[in-house]
């Protein structure tokens, strides 16, 4: 058995969906995805609003990981 010498990350808090949210950003920017809705998105159900390099909007959203 290997022992933890420090407890496992809580995934579901706010600084850990902020750093996901954060990085599925820069991803989808990187793949060309251009920000339509500038708005501070905030609380757990934000969205944020994007369009492809060929126009086609779509959203972003976090997924909630169950808690356990």
């Amino acid at each position: 058995m290997i022992a933890r010498t420090r407890p496992l990350p809580d995934h579901n808090s706010a600084g850990s969906r902020a750093r996901a949210r954060r990085e599925a950003e820069r991803r989808v920017v990187g793949l060309g995805g251009l920000p339509t809705e500038t708005r501070d998105p905030t609380g757990p159900y934000e969205e944020r609003g994007y369009s492809d390099p060929a126009g086609h909007p779509f959203t972003l959203r976090p997924a909630l990981l169950p808690e356990g």
